[in-house]
């Protein structure tokens, strides 16, 4: 799998150790063993709103300040380090969606993942592989709304520009910006969600 995706074998273990923690996972050992997604199809949309519901608006808040500050930072160091190579690949990234490939989903996750790598920090793209697995399984929901989609993939587009031109600073700025559009969008879907529960809970009643 390291191998496949291009990164360190610890980094692969501390994804999978995060998405067994989060259940999304198991492991089983012996000759037809490995590690298998646990959830049945179209069951995980669901899950992320229960999820969602669940948290207050300072926990997404919290969480949103974690990410941003791992993200941005790694965009910083990216935009320092990445040559001709780096910025191609993630301009394939982008491009799927802008010739009309969205079926795949969203393309910024994957964007946000190698700009970490980019950092040429181990610890740093652990960190934000954690996070994905966490907040960016919550920000598929914001993703799932295609207006909000266009914008942040326009949005990665111009951390692509400030990639080329080093510039470090508007490429942390940028990144931040995505954060907390993602959680303005999630904090009003929460409020959404639970407005819905409420309701229902009442008419059973």
């Amino acid at each position: 799998m390291a191998s496949s995706l291009g990164v360190a074998t610890m980094t692969a273990r501390e994804a999978l150790i995060a998405l067994r923690t989060r259940g999304l996972v198991k492991t089983t050992r012996g000759r037809e063993g490995g590690t298998f997604i646990t959830l049945p199809h179209g069951n995980r949309t669901g899950l992320l709103h229960e999820r969602l519901a669940a948290m207050s608006r300072v926990e997404i808040r919290d969480l949103g300040i974690h990410y941003a500050a791992i993200a941005a930072t790694a965009a910083e160091l990216a935009a320092t380090a990445a040559d001709d190579h780096d910025l191609e690949i993630l301009r394939q990234i982008l491009e799927p969606q802008s010739s009309g490939g969205g079926s795949q989903g969203t393309p910024v996750g994957d964007f946000l993942l190698e700009l970490a790598a980019l950092s040429q920090s181990a610890r740093l793209t652990r960190e934000h592989v954690r996070l994905h697995t966490d907040f960016g399984s919550l920000l598929s929901l914001a993703h799932a709304n295609t207006d909000f989609d266009a914008r942040m993939i326009a949005l990665c587009g111009d951390i692509l520009a400030a990639l080329a031109s080093g510039d470090s600073s508007k490429a942390r700025s940028l990144v931040g910006d995505y954060v907390r559009a993602g959680v303005v969008w999630l904090i009003d879907a929460q409020a959404e969600v639970v407005g819905k529960n409420n309701k229902s809970s009442k008419l059973r009643q």
